[in-house]
């Protein structure tokens, strides 16, 4: 008998009642088991932000399958029942409120190291200021969920956690590019911590002695740190990135002073590593 065929006999008053269940029905109907796949068998073998930045492209896992999308007006649509109820407040720049009709791009995306989970921001600009939403979508359901914080920058540099459970980002704003770095709880759907230039500039000042800042400026507070490089180590006990040593410094990027770093998942433990 054929893998795609299963054929059933039933004698029922002496005859022979045929029945033909095609193996992609009974996948369809029942999930990925059914047709000998494990439930925690990836979905997706990669995920990214359309170059326009109007859908996510998924491709899936399986070599065989068409790659799936979800648009910009797909989140529209989801955000228009779903998205006050989330955030409990409307997002506001300046005066202006920000309705499902101004979130106008996905900038980036990343996939879990499950291959089952993607996250994403959606992000909507008005008087010189972006205000991303941090979403995780499952890729077997497509439910979409949202952290119900936005965060005033543009996102970049989005990694998941080795053993997944926390995901990690730089933003940028009109002053200067990496001025947050934040860290989302994706199993919670919470803000875990955010680091900003004050408390770079605060940790520089204390490594270097009381008076002694070495900034570059003399107010910690006003330091712009340019996170990047981030990433995971020790299985997500920490993460790891650079900044800048002093500021401002208007030299290329590469030939800047940098200073390397650590930090827990929770946002405790922050020291100097290079």
């Amino acid at each position: 008998m054929s893998k795609d065929t299963r054929v059933h006999l039933n004698r029922r008053g002496g005859r022979l009642s045929w029945m033909f269940v095609t193996l992609t029905a009974v996948c369809v109907f029942t999930g990925a088991a059914a047709c000998g796949a494990s439930a925690d068998s990836p979905t997706l073998a990669d995920a990214s932000a359309a170059e326009d930045g109007g859908e996510l492209i998924l491709t899936p896992h399986d070599p065989g399958a068409a790659p799936r999308t979800l648009t910009l007006e797909d989140w529209r649509n989801w955000a228009r029942e779903r998205l006050d109820d989330a955030l409990g407040e409307p997002v506001r720049i300046g005066e202006f409120t920000q309705g499902p009709d101004e979130f106008s791009w996905i900038a980036t995306a990343a996939l879990d190291p499950a291959g089952r989970r993607v996250a994403f921001p959606v992000s909507a600009y008005a008087v010189a200021t972006t205000a991303s939403l941090v979403h995780v979508l499952d890729a077997e359901t497509m439910d979409i969920a949202v952290v119900p914080e936005p965060i005033y920058g543009d996102i970049a540099e989005m990694r998941w956690a080795p053993r997944g459970g926390f995901v990690a980002y730089a933003a940028g704003t009109a002053r200067a590019a990496g001025e947050y770095l934040r860290v989302d709880d994706t199993d919670e759907m919470t803000r875990a911590f955010v680091l900003n230039g004050a408390d770079i500039g605060r940790a520089l000042e204390e490594e270097r002695g009381e008076g002694e800042t070495g900034l570059g400026g003399p107010d910690p507070s006003e330091f712009l740190p340019h996170f990047r490089d981030v990433s995971w180590e020790n299985d997500g006990d920490w993460l790891e990135f650079t900044t800048n040593k002093r500021s401002p410094d208007h030299r290329p990027v590469e030939e800047r002073e940098t200073a390397s770093w650590r930090v827990r998942p929770d946002g405790t433990g922050l020291e100097r590593t290079g």
